[in-house]
């Protein structure tokens, strides 16, 4: 793989590794729903649409040459 590549792998090679990354996801599940739980409906609108604004803006690089 060269550098423009931004392809995320997971790869999981023993039951130990699989566990791991339940867990993981696990934790980042909670930490997620524990931060919109304190944001206002108004403030998860706001996220959102800097969210879109960063994915458009990462779109608009990857169309470069």
């Amino acid at each position: 793989r060269d550098q423009s590549d931004r392809r995320v792998i997971f790869v999981t090679i023993t039951d130990e590794g699989k566990d791991m990354f339940k867990k993981g996801m696990e934790v980042y599940s909670r930490m997620t729903a524990d931060i919109l739980d304190c944001m206002t409906e108004d403030e998860i609108k706001d996220l959102l649409d800097k969210l879109k604004n960063l994915l458009n803006r990462v779109q608009k690089i990857e169309e470069k040459p």
